[in-house]
């Protein structure tokens, strides 16, 4: 999550400056284009943890919510990857 948001932040000022980091740092159009595909990785995110979300649904309709709960908590969840 931190990751992700250092990574919009980067997304963000590349889009902006039009440039890199540094002092030194030349502005290229380049730069827009790599702060805009940035920006992309939170909605792609979102994205795929809904379609996770509907795969897990749909994959066991008879469970109940309560079942869910159970199957999504951490200690059985990961030892049944």
């Amino acid at each position: 999550m931190i990751l992700a948001a250092i990574i919009s932040i980067y997304g963000l000022i590349f889009l902006i400056r039009g440039k890199g980091m540094g002092k030194d740092a030349v502005a290229h159009p380049h730069y827009r284009l790599l702060g805009g595909f940035l920006l992309t990785f939170i909605p792609v995110q979102l994205v795929l943890g809904l379609l996770l979300g509907i795969v897990i649904a749909v994959s066991s309709p008879d469970t109940t919510e309560e079942g869910f709960k159970d199957k999504l908590t951490l200690p059985s969840f990961a030892l049944s990857l």
